[in-house]
């Protein structure tokens, strides 16, 4: 009897050292624990869970949820729990836990496990939730950050110390162009280019081994085997004991970005350019300019000195003609470079018979050569295709007229001796025209040739020679030669001369014809068609009207009415119907010279109405025919054009 109460203390010691152990064990665990039978009633807590619901243990058992927190949250305990029991196994849930205590808020990962007694029976529920709030955030960083490196558009990869490729992103597969399968497992030397030095390899790799991040510009090599230009950041990844675990790249492909960037510096530079090729324009202008007025206006003096000879008032007055002509044409480029640069250059295609323009070209030229300068040795030649077959083009004659003479007065302004050689044939297929210009002048340096079409630009050594001009001519010639269709070059020698060759597109072989050029027949000045004649000028400035009023009064019968603004003309017209014809300007004060001529026009449609304007683009000239003018006269008005116009119409 002794012998068995002794065995049952001991058992009954071993059972409470048991529990304790237990109690001890239930109290340490940092997790939430708990007890509870199968109806929901609360056996046991740590003091962790005595805080979730601000009471002690004591006060718990025997009670359930719905004593301590809301009716829905309770409800969603005790499903849970029903959950477990019915599964007879652990379940896992994630929620949020707010304590009583403090009224802090935890994540929570709660396992509830059903309990068994010895023969296998469900007698009750235990609960562990652990807090889980740090890892949750720490892996939604990780989530995000995973998610930015795939949705990169900057190629990422990572390698390990060894520098074995075991990450790339997708943004590594469209920049690089291999695929996961064929990166992984290799080393960067895959889109190594070939072009950095090996010394900035060694820099990288000892840079980044001792820890520090290296950032910079590399060419890196595509699967396809393009170069590419790369700003990459290279760093280590260290862990949280100071070792390196790997290496992480971030290559942002900057090859366009670099184009552009090359493509602004180069455009940046041609701007700089152009604007010394402006002021230096601007420069030549001036000198341009202030030569011709120079002459004209120092003529003009000392024609005014009384002790002049009729020789040296013929010699000032071609000073003056010959500076006049000089300064419309500097005007005639300017005007022409700016509507090439707008895109606003009329071209009118229609078929031109070669023969027949080639000679007009060459009268013009050869009147050109002799104004220059009476006793330039230069000698003109015409050279034509053997043969007396012509050939047509469809082009614009006038502009091609104005290119081939840019072309030829530049000869003429760089041969000081020798000839200069116009002539034009067909290719071997006859399917384009070519036209020759020769010449034996200074010539140009190899390296000078394509820089003579630039605008703005003379090439000419001005040490030697200074020569004339704006620097626009040839720059002219190149861009209407384009608007032709036409090719031009040029074969140059220096010292030796020049070679012009321009080519357009033929449009068919006529039937035979004669090739001459006929000698130029003296032009009939005589003033004898104006005897009776009233001519009604219509010209706001006085020193205009007086020009034309001096050159009709040579002849003493006729009769001048001058308009001094619009409406004066159409009255002067209706009521003087002996008017035989009208000079118009068209910037007429009161009303313009085209709304005035309408109005004579719709007067008396047979009165001759002849404009006389500054305005001299061909769409200013095709709005005076509109209006109803019959010709156009172009300021400064010539005086052998203006009496051939007159005689036209009036005789």
């Amino acid at each position: 009897m002794s012998q068995n109460s002794s065995e049952k203390t001991k058992e009954k010691k071993l059972l409470e050292d048991e529990r304790k152990r237990l109690r001890t064990l239930i109290e340490t665990i940092p997790d939430l624990v708990w007890l509870k039978d199968t109806e929901g009633i609360y056996l046991l807590c740590n003091p962790k869970f005595e805080r979730l619901y601000g009471v002690k243990e004591s006060e718990m058992i025997g009670k359930t949820d719905f004593d301590f927190v809301s009716k829905e949250l309770a409800q969603f305990f005790r499903r849970k729990d029903k959950e477990a029991l019915e599964a007879g196994e652990p379940s896992t849930n994630i929620e949020w836990l707010t304590y009583a205590d403090d009224g802090h808020r935890e994540l929570v990962e709660t396992i509830k496990t059903p309990m068994y007694s010895a023969d296998g029976k469900i007698i009750g529920i235990l609960g562990i939730a652990r807090d889980i709030t740090a890892r949750s955030i720490a892996e939604n960083d990780l989530r995000k950050f995973m998610l930015g490196i795939e949705n990169s558009s900057d190629a990422i990869f990572v390698t390990d110390i060894n520098g074995t490729i075991d990450f790339i992103n997708p943004a590594f597969e469209k920049t690089y162009g291999f695929s996961r399968p064929e990166a992984l497992g290799k080393t960067p030397r895959i889109i190594k280019s070939g072009l950095i030095p090996p010394e900035s390899y060694k820099y990288l790799w000892d840079t980044l081994l001792a820890g520090e991040p290296v950032k910079g510009e590399l060419k890196n090599k595509t699967k396809d085997g393009r170069i590419i230009d790369i700003e990459a950041s290279n760093n280590p990844i260290i862990d949280e004991k100071g070792i390196i675990e790997g290496f992480l790249s971030i290559n942002r492909d900057i090859t366009e970005r670099k184009q552009e960037l090359a493509e602004l510096i180069l455009a940046k530079e041609k701007a700089e350019q152009s604007d010394k090729l402006k002021s230096a324009f601007l420069a030549n202008m001036s000198h341009e300019i202030r030569t011709p007025l120079n002459a004209i206006l120092g003529s003009s003096a000392l024609m005014q000195d009384r002790s002049t000879t009729p020789a040296e008032m013929e010699e000032y007055y071609k000073m003056m003609e010959t500076s006049g002509n000089d300064l419309i044409n500097l005007i005639d480029d300017i005007l022409d470079i700016s509507r090439i640069e707008a895109n606003q250059i009329e071209i009118n295609f229609h078929e031109t018979p070669v023969a027949q323009f080639a000679e007009e070209v060459f009268r013009t030229f050869k009147h050109s050569l002799y104004s220059e300068n009476h006793d330039n040795p230069v000698i003109p030649l015409f050279v034509t295709p053997s043969g007396n077959v012509d050939y047509v083009l469809n082009t614009d004659p006038l502009r091609l007229k104005q290119i081939l003479l840019n072309i030829l007065n530049n000869s003429i302004k760089f041969t000081l001796e020798g000839s200069i050689e116009f002539c034009y044939s067909p290719n071997e297929a006859k399917t384009r025209m070519i036209f020759y210009i020769k010449d034996t002048g200074i010539g140009i340096a190899k390296d000078q040739q394509e820089k003579i079409f630039e605008r703005f630009t003379k090439v000419a050594d001005i040490k030697t020679k200074l020569y004339r001009g704006t620097g626009l001519g040839l720059s002219i010639a190149l861009k209407l030669t384009q608007l032709l269709n036409g090719d031009i070059c040029i074969e140059s020698e220096l010292d030796v001369g020049s070679v012009f060759y321009l080519s357009f597109p033929l449009s068919k072989v006529l039937s035979p014809v004669a090739v001459a050029i006929p000698e130029q027949k003296p032009k009939d000045e005589s003033l004898a068609f104006l005897s009776g004649k009233v001519i009604l000028i219509a010209e706001d400035v006085e020193y205009n009207y007086r020009y034309l009023d001096i050159v009709l009064r040579k002849n003493q019968d006729v009769k001048i009415i001058w308009a001094k603004n619009g409406i004066e003309a159409v009255d002067f017209c209706k009521k003087n119907p002996e008017i035989n014809i009208v000079l118009m300007d068209i910037q007429l004060p009161e009303m313009n010279g085209l709304d005035a001529v309408r109005l004579i026009k719709s007067q008396n449609m047979n009165l001759p109405v002849i404009a006389q304007t500054a305005y001299a683009t061909p769409i200013d000239i095709e709005g005076c025919r509109n209006a109803g003018c019959d010709d156009v006269l172009v300021k400064p008005i010539n005086r052998i054009t203006l009496l051939q116009l007159l005689k036209k119409y009036i005789t």
